[in-house]
């Protein structure tokens, strides 16, 4: 038997009035993933108890990496965008973001448009920055996101005992959590313990001087000329100096593992777990749903466990748009689970799908709230409940579970 994840990120959320006290999972039209609750178990998971995650923490507890084994966002978004960085070289998740002064800011993802050839002409600019006794590489990944590296030029390593510049995250320990109130300001980035000085003066640097040559890039006159806010500042996060010490899936498992998504992090994780990967670009519409679930039944017919990341429900809840969040969810309800289900697939097929974090409407953050969880397919024995959503899922038969217990989980309940 195959097994198929898919997350929905950030679908998860809170009981919102304008929907009627529903959550957007619970108000949006789901008739597929009603039906496999309905045929199959369903509960609560906490992809991190206690915490506000961000999507790498909670992906790799999803692929039952326990948190202890985590070393930072950063070097695994250089990794999805083709840069394995050497330990001792600093990797961090940058946002392009928008400021009236290099400080305070107006939007931390620059009005979520930054076309094609504009973050070309971010990544020459600021690759030509120049910091004495350090080098720098800064890739633009996805939309607003880029990647920044940093080394030493007499080979020292770096410390990533380093906090964020970025106010809406706090550093603990390896991973980054969600604040669910902070000032727009960029924040100075601190060192966290005496060897860390050089590489904060270093992030420091880079933040001051990014906005200096962004503020007066031409392509920012012509934004302006659109309506739309400065891409000026760059927002640093979630240092990493080196890649976690994990063991590959497939090693683990002896089954053979696939992945399909469109963001630069998890397709990190999936190189360093081992995983195959296909990279799509992001997509939110009918046809991409369509495509992914193509594609999902192609790769169930090569591989062993396929994961699914599918996105677009995290860029509503950080919006703040219910009825966006819950118009994707029917959406990828109708045209994925709808182009993907058939009765051969469920009886080969063990299907389970969750979420890596929620990420409530009213916060346009993530939150630590449990998210839905549901198994069906296969050998799984069918319980009372006939609805996928946060109060339904609450009173079934799988109770809570935490994410590293998730694949554990789930290879011992299929029978490849």
């Amino acid at each position: 038997m195959k097994v198929l994840l898919v997350v929905l990120d950030g679908a998860g959320d809170r009981p919102v009035k304008a929907l009627g006290g529903m959550t957007p999972l619970e108000y949006a039209d789901t008739p597929r993933l009603d039906f496999l609750a309905s045929i199959g178990r369903v509960g609560l998971l906490h992809p991190v108890p206690g915490v506000a995650p961000e999507s790498d923490i909670a992906v790799m507890s999803l692929l039952g990496y326990p948190p202890e084994k985590y070393t930072g966002r950063g070097p695994l978004e250089a990794l999805g965008a083709g840069i394995r960085i050497n330990e001792g070289e600093l990797a961090l998740r940058c946002n392009i973001a928008s400021s009236e002064d290099g400080v305070k800011l107006v939007d931390r993802r620059a009005g979520r448009k930054i076309a094609k050839k504009e973050a070309r002409e971010i990544e020459v600019l600021l690759n030509k920055i120049k910091i004495p006794g350090f080098t720098l590489r800064f890739k633009m990944t996805a939309g607003h996101r880029g990647v920044l590296v940093i080394r030493r030029r007499d080979g020292r390593p770096l410390s990533d005992k380093i906090t964020n510049t970025d106010p809406a995250y706090d550093r603990r320990g390896h991973y980054s959590v969600a604040r669910p109130r902070y000032m727009m300001k960029v924040r100075k980035c601190r060192p966290l313990s005496k060897d860390a000085v050089p590489a904060a003066e270093a992030v420091n640097a880079f933040t001051e001087k990014a906005y200096r040559v962004l503020s007066r890039a031409r392509f920012n006159r012509e934004r302006e000329k659109r309506g739309l806010p400065p891409a000026n500042t760059v927002l640093c996060r979630d240092a990493g100096n080196r890649l976690p010490d994990i063991t590959p899936l497939p090693m683990e498992y002896s089954k053979r593992f696939f992945m399909i998504a469109d963001m630069p992090l998890e397709i990190g994780i999936a190189r360093l777990a081992g995983m195959k990967v296909k990279r799509l670009a992001p997509d939110d519409s009918p046809k991409g749903y369509e495509k992914r679930a193509g594609l999902a039944k192609q790769a169930l017919k090569e591989n062993d466990f396929v994961y699914v990341h599918l996105k677009g429900p995290d860029v509503h809840g950080h919006d703040g748009d219910c009825l966006g969040k819950a118009e994707s969810i029917r959406r990828i309800d109708e045209h994925f689970f709808g182009s993907l289900l058939t009765k051969t697939l469920l009886k080969r097929t063990l299907i389970c799908v969750t979420s890596d974090h929620s990420t409530p409407c009213e916060l346009k953050a993530h939150s630590s709230d449990p998210v839905p969880l549901l198994i069906a397919g296969g050998i799984t024995v069918p319980g009372p409940v006939r609805k996928f959503g946060e109060k339904a899922c609450s009173q079934g038969r799988l109770g809570r579970m935490t994410g590293p217990e998730l694949m554990p989980f789930l290879m011992s309940l299929n029978t490849i």
